[in-house]
C-alpha cells in the first residue's frame, strides 16, 4: 500500500497529482559525456584498490589526478601516476595520454606521498588472497 508523496493519496504512483513520466525515448541520453559506451577508461591501481576511470585520450596526468582526487578525497598534489608496475615510468604531467601511448583499459599505478612528505611510497599492487 503506497501513498503519493505529493498529496498523500493512497493511490501512490497512480495519483493524478503526480506528473506523467517522460517516455524513455524522450529522456536525455548520458549526462557524463556524449556517450559513455564509446568512452575510453583506464584502471588505476594502488595496493588492493582498482579504480575504473573514464578518460579522454587528450587528458593529461594532471587531469587524471584531479579526477582521482575527487573520488579519493586525497589532494592531487599528493599523488603520482606511473605506467609500469615497477615505478620506473611516470606519467608526464604535460603530455596527453595519447602522446604517452596510453590505450583503453590500460593499467596505471598510483602512489601517494609519504606522511613526512619527503618521498613517495613504493608502487604496491596487492594480489587477491587465496580463498577470499
Amino acid at each position: 500500500f503506497f501513498f503519493c508523496s505529493r498529496c498523500g493519496s493512497p493511490q501512490g504512483w497512480r495519483c493524478p497529482a503526480r506528473p506523467a513520466r517522460t517516455p524513455s525515448a524522450q529522456r536525455p541520453v548520458a549526462t557524463m559525456a556524449e556517450d559513455t559506451s564509446a568512452q575510453d577508461y583506464v584502471r588505476v591501481k594502488r595496493r588492493n584498490t582498482i579504480i575504473f576511470l573514464y578518460v579522454q585520450l587528450s587528458d593529461t596526468a594532471s587531469d587524471l589526478r584531479q579526477k582521482l582526487s575527487a573520488i579519493s578525497k586525497v589532494d592531487a598534489a599528493e599523488m603520482k601516476l606511473f605506467l609500469d608496475k615497477n615505478g620506473d615510468v611516470p606519467l608526464d604531467e604535460k603530455k596527453s595520454l595519447a602522446d604517452q601511448k596510453v590505450e583503453n583499459d590500460q593499467e596505471i599505478f598510483l602512489v601517494y606521498r609519504t606522511e613526512d612528505g619527503s618521498s613517495w611510497e613504493p608502487v604496491e599492487v596487492g594480489a587477491p588472497e587465496e580463498g577470499a
